[in-house]
């Protein structure tokens, strides 16, 4: 809003996990990202799926699910994910799965609608994660360099 009100088209914009309800009222290209495994529903905000954003923006998002957790999505294991969609979407490219109108994409909407169902599909994804890439190590956003628990507190 205010670089439009200062003069300054945007054309593009892409968010990762956030969405709120006055992004209806752009109407440029719009990417929404949200983690497959993400606790953090943050799409509820503009409604449930293609139908209902299709009624609410002007130009129809498009919709990506990308690898990881809320907060984990830099990890080894999910970046490319993010990498890949962004570059495709900011390139004009097609993306070839993921989204709202490939299966995997309406499979991970209807198992994110169901709780039961969700920490399942939760539970195997950080299982897996934890035997193919290790335990999880937390870095310091600062310095880049890992921070091991000592007690109850990172050092």
């Amino acid at each position: 809003k205010l670089l439009q009100e200062a003069g300054h088209p945007v054309s593009t914009m892409c968010f990762l996990e956030f969405s709120h309800p006055e992004l209806a009222a752009y109407d440029g290209r719009l990417l929404l990202m949200f983690g497959k495994q993400s606790k953090n529903k943050s799409y509820k905000h503009i409604g449930w799926g293609r139908s209902g954003w299709k009624d609410k923006f002007p130009r129809v998002p498009t919709i990506s699910w990308i690898n990881g957790t809320h907060g984990g999505f830099f990890r080894q294991d999910t970046i490319s994910s993010l990498t890949h969609i962004l570059d495709r979407f900011l390139n004009h490219l097609p993306l070839e799965k993921d989204t709202l109108d490939h299966l995997s994409g309406k499979m991970v909407m209807w198992i994110h609608r169901v709780p039961f169902m969700f920490k399942i599909y939760r539970s195997a994804y950080k299982t897996y994660a934890r035997i193919h890439f290790g335990k999880r190590v937390e870095f310091n956003p600062f310095t880049g360099e890992a921070m091991e628990k000592v007690g109850g507190s990172r050092i």
